[in-house]
């Protein structure tokens, strides 16, 4: 039995998130500030995942919109896609079923 496009959209978000959160976004402690902490947006947070969600017109189509901070000068940092890769690596060793849809990533800038 297959899973729906939206199913696995919310079900990768969640793990992600949840991946996220217990790596502590893969931010040392160091470079934290007291933004951090607020809901507005990520601060200095190394990775963060905003969403993930299915293409309106293509659906076999998940875009996963990670934010990153500032510590990465822009988002082709080499040391950025191996965060970005490692969570998706992770997702897709939890979740294989995530695998019967294409992924896109898009990787911006928190501020």
């Amino acid at each position: 039995m297959s899973v729906s496009v939206d199913q696995t959209a919310m079900l990768a978000e969640t793990f992600l998130k949840d991946y996220l959160r217990q790596n502590e976004y893969f931010t040392p402690a160091n470079e934290l500030t007291d933004s951090d902490d607020d809901d507005e947006g990520v601060g200095d947070l190394r990775l963060m995942l905003t969403r993930a969600v299915p293409d309106p017109d293509e659906p076999d189509v998940i875009y996963f919109f990670f934010k990153f901070g500032r510590v990465f000068r822009n988002g082709g940092d080499p040391a950025l896609s191996k965060l970005v890769n490692q969570c998706m690596t992770a997702l897709l060793a939890a979740h294989p079923e995530v695998n019967q849809f294409k992924h896109e990533m898009c990787v911006d800038p928190a501020r």
